[in-house]
């Protein structure tokens, strides 16, 4: 019994391979694959690429560390937010462990 379970798993994985590789037509793509192949190539060659860099902040509020932060945002005026749930009172649940801090244009704690 178990040798003939044994043989039918073999065949199946078998089929399963030959199916993808084309079922014997030469095993490349269809021309519908290679048509939307070559599409996304020229639309990734299109798209711009998001230049990222990482800047570490000295972020400093008295009495208080910054967890992760939830989220980031700048004002026109170029005062920084940073909202996190790394509140003290407890376990992170609700407003009371949300916090929203705002630093000022040279990074200094303006309020919370």
């Amino acid at each position: 019994m178990k040798r003939s379970m044994v043989v039918l798993a073999v065949m199946l994985l078998g089929v399963g391979v030959y199916a993808q590789r084309g079922g014997g037509r030469g095993g490349g793509p269809s021309p519908e694959q290679r048509a939307a192949l070559a599409k996304q190539e020229e639309l990734e060659k299109a798209t711009p690429r998001l230049q990222v860099t990482e800047e570490v902040l000295n972020l400093v509020v008295p009495g208080h560390t910054i967890g992760e932060a939830v989220g980031v945002a700048k004002d026109s005026k170029g005062h920084l937010y940073v909202f996190t749930r790394s509140g003290n009172a407890g376990p992170a649940k609700g407003a009371t462990s949300s916090q929203l801090f705002e630093f000022d244009q040279n990074l200094k704690l303006a309020r919370t």
